[in-house]
């Protein structure tokens, strides 16, 4: 059967490693898009019951990996005066899809594709900007199927005036959930929480769901990466994506 991965050199070691990352991720986008995919999910995290969409669920917010919804998860509690059972963080379009087909209040977060590539590629070393551009538009594809029965915004959106998101999600499902004030203190409120959740997770700083000078280094130092010629045809299908779902371009 040949050398065993123990006995290869550093470099080839490197390489066996790579192929495996990128194939586990591959299969994962290309199951998560199928409802039975959620079984797996609930399992997987059994412990965590705000992960799926449950009998009380009152809101969904999703996104491929990545996408600040973390961000969007404690924002959105912290403006409330009472819990609020969410469902998140499945990072699969088939919750997006079930949330749509059940009629709940729903929101997703489109990240830039290649901005979502750079990213996966710190957090995942050895993942190619191919195999994420590849799930990243699987999972596109399967929000676009139910668009029109949820609310999607964009990154930039998010930060720039995620107060008029809810309230628009608020109009579509008649919610009343507050609408985040957008101040400096309520902001430090947001990004205090998040970080004393990372910890408390026992996660790097490199993981870290809003931007670090750790992170914006190594996002900087990979970027040049997406200009290799052979991704152009998947950087055009997934811009093209980008622009039907949110209005403009990336």
């Amino acid at each position: 059967m040949g050398q065993t991965e123990r006995s290869l050199p550093g470099s080839g070691r490197a390489a066996a490693a790579s192929r495996a990352t990128n194939a586990r991720y591959r299969l994962r986008y290309r199951l998560n898009c199928y409802q039975p995919y959620l079984r797996l999910i609930a399992w997987k995290h059994r412990d965590r019951p705000d992960r799926l969409i449950g009998a009380d669920t009152e809101i969904v917010i999703e996104g491929f990996g990545r996408s600040a919804s973390s961000y969007a998860v404690v924002c959105l509690e912290l403006a409330q005066d009472r819990p609020v059972r969410s469902a998140h963080h499945t990072h699969a379009s088939a919750q997006v899809v079930r949330a749509a087909r059940l009629g709940l209040p729903t929101i997703v977060i489109v990240k830039k594709p290649d901005d979502v590539a750079i990213s996966h590629m710190v957090r995942h070393p050895g993942l190619s900007a191919r195999t994420i551009l590849d799930a990243w538009i699987r999972f596109h594809r399967g929000v676009a199927e139910v668009a029109g029965d949820v609310i999607v915004i964009s990154v930039e959106e998010l930060d720039r005036d995620y107060g008029g998101a809810i309230e628009r999600l608020n109009a579509k499902f008649g919610t009343s959930f507050t609408p985040p004030p957008k101040t400096e203190e309520f902001d430090k409120r947001v990004q205090e929480e998040m970080w004393r959740r990372h910890v408390d997770q026992g996660r790097p700083s490199l993981h870290f769901g809003r931007p670090t000078v750790e992170r914006q280094a190594a996002k900087e130092a990979l970027r040049h990466t997406l200009e290799a010629p052979d991704l152009a045809p998947v950087r055009r299908r997934a811009a093209a994506l980008y622009e039907s779902l949110i209005g403009a371009p990336p």
